[in-house]
């Protein structure tokens, strides 16, 4: 792989998985602090039905900009999943200086990939 396409790659590729696990990280929190467990939506009846809505035994609906728990969690899903094939992309693009620093049998300080 040229250098020059290889050190954008590697950029882009850290930028984007530097914003993925942002995202993840507030998914999780959202998740978490701000719809925990029993806040509504149980059993498939209240994903994203909004504020107001209430579930047939009259119980309110918790959401968090329009979506409910059962939404933040496909999102937080997702977003996990690109998460691993950025991940994949990082060690492909970085494969060079992986398979220099942990390989090699080279003990010259100096040797670049």
């Amino acid at each position: 792989m040229e250098k020059g396409l290889q050190k954008n790659l590697t950029v882009i590729a850290n930028i984007l998985a530097f914003l993925n696990i942002l995202c993840l990280m507030a998914t999780g929190t959202v998740m978490y602090w701000i719809l925990p467990p029993g806040s509504g939506g149980g059993l498939g009846r209240g994903a994203g039905l909004g504020g107001g809505r209430h579930l047939l035994d009259g119980d309110r609906i918790e959401t968090f900009l329009g979506w409910g728990r059962h939404d933040w969690r496909n999102l937080h899903f997702w977003l996990a999943v690109i998460f691993v094939w950025l991940l994949a992309l990082h060690l492909i693009v970085n494969w060079p200086w992986i398979k220099h620093t942990f390989f090699s049998k080279k003990t010259n300080p100096q040797c670049q990939p």
